[in-house]
């Protein structure tokens, strides 16, 4: 028998049973690893790479001290997974935090007994930022790339765990065309240096404003409503619709009576297009049966405008009231302007020019009635979602506080913020000492408020005691 060889020693060695050879089998896993890992590390060369330039592109929107989040594959999405504190909800109505209403260039609060300020300083800087952040998320959102034109109306609410909320009505443009939009965006500045986007919608304008009007005894101040009403409403043809509650206390009444129903016949005939109407109440006038029995003519998803005769507005407004009550969810209670007495207001302070604009919101005109609750903007359906008014009280006020304290406590979210286009006219009045306790502190409360402001009054007293000369 002859001997083998080493080399077929070996060959055979390394085959398998079949007498397949291994040696190739082992070249091939070798060289695949290799090839693997030169694949892999070039694969990941590109990634990493690519990777890198898109941080790079978004560098700008990415705020420089943002560190890597593990749900997010770049550093400029963090703020989608910013945790928001939900809103305050307050329970009581001295709890509400109320928003603050600006412009592009002013501020309207009640601050340093000045119901306006110019933008300066921080204030305008954090609005012309968060103009500009709202523009840039429209655009992220919606892949299309928008130009501010316009700020129509702006609202702040600051809340120490949440942030800073902001409601923004603004008009923009196509940067290429001239297609423009009009949005409505809700933004909110948490704790973390981030602007987190809440809601964008577009701008319903065509929602209709349901005017109520409970009415007694005032048809000239009736005529001067309508007058506005006309200028800001049927002459433009806006979305609204007048609902006027008309009551007779006394048969002595009937005379007034009968001139309200007039006017309101005279416009509805001028405008056949528009919805003008009344309807009529029996008894003693009250301001919360009135508003009630008219808010029961209207469906569930009506909006409804509960207004006085006395109060100026214009549509700046009225978008408002449709952007701020939303159904099922906000009821909108803005805060009027109530004006001075003209007399007291047009004789002056000593040293200071005499006004020449008596709507002009200034100190020296008039006050934000913050203890008002009378206007409101709220569908029909979250009026009666909280029972309504409370219809055993009579005569002068009460049942607007109320209302609103029981919205404060229910599941809805209270919008309450100054509004510069609701002025309160000026017009004398007497507090019936049959009111009760509460009522009547609150009347006598008002009519000396309403009167002027405390430089003025100080005037006046100080010149019938002699200690200054009569004005000029």
């Amino acid at each position: 028998m002859s001997e083998k060889t080493p080399a077929e020693m070996f060959g055979r060695s390394l085959r398998r049973p079949g007498g397949f050879p291994l040696i190739p089998v082992c070249v091939g896993i070798v060289v695949g690893y290799i090839l693997r890992g030169l694949f892999d590390s070039t694969f990941l060369s590109i990634i990493e790479e690519k990777r890198y330039k898109k941080m790079s592109s978004e560098k700008e929107t990415t705020p420089a001290h943002c560190k890597p989040c593990p749900l997010c594959a770049l550093c400029s999405d963090c703020w989608k997974h910013d945790v928001i504190v939900e809103p305050s909800h307050p329970r009581s109505m001295y709890e509400v935090i109320r928003w603050y209403y600006f412009t592009e260039k002013h501020l309207y609060e009640n601050l340093d007994d000045d119901p306006r300020i110019g933008l300066i300083g921080r204030w305008k800087e954090d609005v012309q930022d968060i103009q500009e952040q709202a523009v840039r998320i429209i655009s992220k959102e919606e892949k299309t790339q928008w130009k501010l034109v316009k700020l129509h109306s702006g609202y702040k609410r600051i809340d120490a765990f949440r942030g800073m909320d902001y409601v923004l009505d603004m008009e923009v443009v196509k940067s290429e065309g001239e297609e423009k939009g009009r949005k409505l965006v809700h933004l909110v500045r948490s704790t973390r240096p981030h602007v987190r986007l809440l809601n964008l919608q577009n701008v319903v304008e065509q929602t209709v404003v349901h005017f109520i009007v409970p009415l007694s005894r005032v048809t000239d101040r009736l005529r001067e409503f309508i007058q506005v009403y006309e200028k800001v409403c049927l002459e433009t043809g806006a979305a609204v619709s007048l609902l006027g509650v008309l009551f007779r206390d006394s048969p002595q009444d009937q005379t007034s009576l009968e001139q309200c129903k007039q006017l309101f016949d005279q416009y509805a005939a001028k405008y056949p297009a528009a919805t003008i109407r009344y309807v009529e109440a029996e008894g003693e006038f009250s301001r919360a049966v009135g508003l009630d029995l008219a808010a029961r003519q209207l469906p569930p998803d009506a909006l409804l405008f509960f207004c006085d005769i006395d109060v100026d507005f214009d549509q700046g407004f009225l978008q408002r009231c449709r952007n701020n009550a939303e159904l099922g969810r906000q009821v909108f209670y803005p805060a009027v302007f109530s004006q001075y007495d003209p007399e007291l207001v047009m004789e002056g302070i000593p040293g200071k020019p005499k006004p020449t604009n008596l709507r002009d919101i200034n100190k020296y005109n008039g006050f934000w009635m913050y203890y008002g609750y009378g206007m409101a903007c709220m569908y029909n359906q979250d009026y009666r979602s909280v029972g309504g008014f409370n219809l055993d009280i009579r005569g002068w006020g009460g049942e607007d506080v109320e209302l609103y304290e029981r919205h404060v406590k229910s599941d809805l979210q209270v919008f309450r913020a100054m509004d510069p286009a609701l002025v309160h006219r000026y017009h004398s009045k007497t507090c019936d000492p049959a009111l009760t306790r509460d009522q009547y502190r609150m009347c006598v409360g008002a009519l000396s408020e309403n009167m002027a402001s405390k430089a003025q009054l100080g005037v006046k007293l100080l010149t019938m005691q002699g200690k200054l000369p009569p004005a000029a």
